[in-house]
């Protein structure tokens, strides 16, 4: 008797695998490992020294006319919401989301 063919699995991705839309996993584990979190965050967190900056040029000396009082009230504000928001909340996620 001849020996019968056994039919291949085909494995079919699941959506916690990855690939996704361009190559982006749709779970919070993988993209953790991939590190794409966490170098967004360092750009960000650049981006969020260079309003630093431009605070600590502003207070340099006193009746510094380098930023105007609404620009230096946006830079504030913006600065802290790009520390918190785009930086340490992502870094967070990078470094606990594997648990």
């Amino acid at each position: 008797m001849a020996a019968q063919p056994k039919p291949i699995p085909v494995h079919q991705p699941s959506y916690l695998e990855g690939g996704g839309v361009f190559g982006m996993a749709h779970d919070h584990r993988s993209q953790t490992r991939r590190g794409n979190v966490r170098a967004t965050a360092l750009v960000f967190m650049a981006l969020g020294g260079i309003e630093a900056m431009a605070i600590r040029v502003q207070l340099w000396h006193p009746d510094n006319h380098a930023l105007s009082a609404a620009t230096y009230n946006a830079f504030f504000t913006m600065h802290g919401t790009t520390m918190i928001f785009l930086v340490v909340m992502p870094l967070l996620l990078g470094f606990l989301g594997n648990f």
